[in-house]
């Protein structure tokens, strides 16, 4: 009774180390924030089918980008992931993800992940003549790109802590002029726990992710995470076996006034439904949005056995009023 009590006050007093930091909202009134969309919006084909609630989801390498503690619960020795997103306006994320789980998780499980945000390419006008009738234009393509390394481990059977930190080089401008003033690069670190309560399937979740500074005293834009997730069939007093519904619910926290327009909470519902672990349907709804965003989105995924080896394939698809359909692709190799 009292090692449970301890780490839910751990689990409680999480979130004050983020919010007791000073408050920085603009550039010339006392700091600049750096935006943290690039981390936020290329979401795994699972998480944002499931409206991104994935923060006390159990998962595999991609997890890292939801909640590094739930890699963790890794229940194999390593997992591969690959994903592709085509985003809104010509915005394409490329995001890759490995986890070992070394002698059965008993040192722990560690994770790499890469994520590449481009742009596209664009034009810059460098000399324009209309009396001789020429223009010189520059093409270039900006990125922003991250490279990361997460580690978790289970102290206790019940209690998962991990940690995530990323490098990240924005390359947003011509060298001729740039576009903007942010840093060239910095380091961002998330930390997230994961306590399994033991009633049935039972699992809350917490992360905070993006929110400590720079050495040039740029403070990043952070996102606070605290979500409970449970298969629902393990209240049904009937046997399902090989049937599964997971619902998980999160509520966020966030502090970026580019992107948030002007709300700071997000309440995220995500439904997953798989059978004998091969076929999986998905779908998430969010409430509020983005200007250009719908609240309801949906995907699938497929797991094919081969031999020792399993391939799972995962599908997401959300439609946006301002630029179409927004398709998320991704691959992940099982053993």
């Amino acid at each position: 009774m009292t090692r449970n009590l301890l780490i839910l006050l751990l689990v409680a007093a999480m979130p004050l180390t983020v919010f007791s930091k000073p408050t920085v909202i603009c550039k010339g009134c006392g700091g600049t924030i750096v935006s943290s969309v690039l981390l936020e919006s290329p979401a795994h084909p699972r998480s944002a089918a499931m409206a991104h609630a994935t923060t006390a989801l159990k998962g595999a390498s991609e997890s890292l980008f939801d909640n590094p503690a739930n890699l963790a619960m890794l229940d194999r020795p390593y997992d591969v992931s690959l994903a592709y997103h085509e985003w809104v306006d010509d915005i394409v994320y490329y995001q890759g993800s490995v986890a070992l789980r070394p002698a059965g998780g008993r040192y722990g499980t560690f994770g790499l992940t890469f994520l590449r945000e481009d742009l596209g390419e664009l034009k810059e006008t460098l000399l324009a003549d209309n009396d001789a009738g020429y223009v010189v234009i520059n093409l270039y393509h900006p990125y922003r790109q991250a490279i990361g390394l997460g580690y978790a481990l289970s102290p206790i059977p019940s209690l998962s802590i991990g940690g995530h930190a990323r490098y990240i080089v924005d390359h947003l401008y011509p060298e001729i002029q740039p576009l903007t003033d942010i840093d060239d690069d910095l380091i961002a670190y998330d930390l997230g726990l994961n306590y399994r309560t033991g009633f049935r399937s039972l699992l809350i979740g917490l992360t905070c992710r993006n929110y400590w500074r720079n050495a040039e005293e740029q403070e990043l834009a952070y996102v606070v995470e605290a979500g409970a997730a449970m298969d629902l069939l393990d209240l049904v007093p009937l046997n399902m076996h090989g049937h599964s519904l997971v619902v998980a619910l999160d509520r966020v926290y966030t502090r970026d006034r580019i992107y948030t327009r002007g709300s700071d909470k997000r309440l995220e519902v995500g439904v997953e439904y798989s059978f004998m672990e091969t076929i999986f349907i998905r779908a998430g709804y969010r409430q509020p949005v983005y200007s250009f965003e719908r609240n309801v989105v949906a995907g699938a995924g497929l797991r094919i056995p081969l031999g020792g080896v399993g391939l799972q394939l995962d599908y997401a698809r959300e439609h946006t009023d301002d630029f179409g359909g927004v398709n998320r692709f991704a691959v992940q190799v099982l053993y």
